[in-house]
């Protein structure tokens, strides 16, 4: 079972950094480890240096696709880490590193389990694919999508702690733009203030995000609007034209991004007429709300499977991120989430998920397998 350690450390080592994403370093590496093990594998480099990976055991029978995604965030400051973000440390039993988690955490996991699975007589087929650009557009989910390569059900890889998720969150970028005049700061009277504006913008906004938490999820509790962004001027002497203001919103359904996307511009227009200047705004859809029915076969078969391989788990959950699953669902394919690891590692400094969980994901990912195929 340690194979699925120093694939890990493999993976990590593998810079995927999104942007630009590289992915075509880690599919390289799950290729190897694969076709090593006597599994055919398709590296799909659709863009250079971007990738997928694909791979399928078994014939005939129900299908079932386990994937996850290849590229991750940024390390930030490095100098904050307690060593190399892309050298995988083990340090009490956790396995540090960026990606550990999000999500490469899932793919060891997942391939290991695909290799064990390859030499069974299964009764039907399993794939397995390793795609690029999650972290930002899902360019690799769409692709599969769009090649048909899914299945009667779809297990994505993103850290759950090893339970299983139903449902996510959308999310949005809210970009607001307020006007000023410049002028030299030693005359102020000549210029317009934007960040002085923007404080009102700021205070008025504040209205608009209690409403949207007032829209909650049973699983995801809910929906939130928060300012994440602020930028202005570029000297201490000058007074910029414009501040830029920047929110992220999370959307729970059964609302959707669009009628999210109609009440931020209806009342930022209103906003503005109050404040009395226009107020620019650009709204975004970065990622939809997805479920999956908690009585589709495949979320019982994966509550059984968590609970024989110790997973204490009362009901599906849900996952408080925006993921792939999206893409599956809108494809009208039942689709869960189920990973080693917790989420609040995901992006964070000195990422680490436990040695533990990793090996048990490949039982879990094993025993979902053989029941949903059966």
């Amino acid at each position: 079972m340690k194979e699925v350690v120093e694939l890990l450390r493999e993976l990590v080592a593998a810079r995927t950094v999104n942007p630009p994403g590289d992915e075509l370093r880690g599919a390289e590496v799950l290729r190897d480890y694969l076709e090593g093990r006597g599994i055919p594998v398709e590296v799909d480099e659709f863009l250079p240096g971007r990738a997928n990976l694909r791979a399928e055991v078994g014939e005939g029978g129900r299908t079932v696709l386990l994937t996850s995604h290849l590229d991750v965030v940024p390390p930030g400051r490095e100098e904050l880490w307690g060593g190399d973000p892309f050298v995988m440390r083990e340090s009490g039993g956790r396995l540090y590193g960026r990606g550990t988690v999000d999500a490469k955490g899932s793919l060891a996991s997942m391939a290991v389990a695909v290799a064990e699975l390859s030499g069974e007589r299964l009764k039907g087929k399993v794939r397995f694919a390793a795609v690029a650009g999650e972290e930002v557009d899902g360019m690799g989910s769409k692709r599969l999508v769009e090649q048909g390569f899914l299945g009667d059900g779809v297990v994505v890889g993103e850290p759950t702690s090893l339970k299983v998720a139903v449902t996510h969150k959308g999310r949005l970028r809210i970009t607001l733009t307020v006007p000023g005049r410049a002028s030299h700061a030693s005359r102020p009277e000549e210029g317009i203030n934007p960040i002085l504006r923007a404080a009102g913008v700021i205070s008025g906004m504040k209205l608009l995000s209690e409403r949207f938490s007032e829209r909650k999820h049973p699983l995801l509790g809910p929906c939130s609007l928060v300012f994440t962004v602020v930028s202005a001027g570029e000297k201490a002497n000058m007074i910029p034209d414009s501040c830029l203001l920047q929110m992220d919103a999370r959307v729970v359904p059964p609302w959707t991004v669009e009628e999210a996307r109609e009440e931020v511009e209806k009342f930022v227009g209103r906003l503005s007429d109050e404040l009395g200047f226009k107020i620019y705004v650009q709204v975004e859809a970065l990622g939809r709300p997805a479920a999956t029915p908690p009585d589709e076969p495949l979320v019982r078969t994966a509550m059984d499977a968590v609970e024989v391989c110790g997973v204490n788990q009362e009901g599906p959950e849900g996952f408080g991120a925006c993921c792939d699953m999206q893409h599956f669902r809108a494809a009208g394919v039942p689709t869960i989430i189920l990973g080693p690891g917790e989420l609040s590692q995901a992006h964070a400094t000195d990422e680490s998920v436990k040695e533990e969980e990793i090996l048990r994901a490949v039982r879990v990912y094993r025993e979902l397998v053989r029941r949903f195929l059966c």
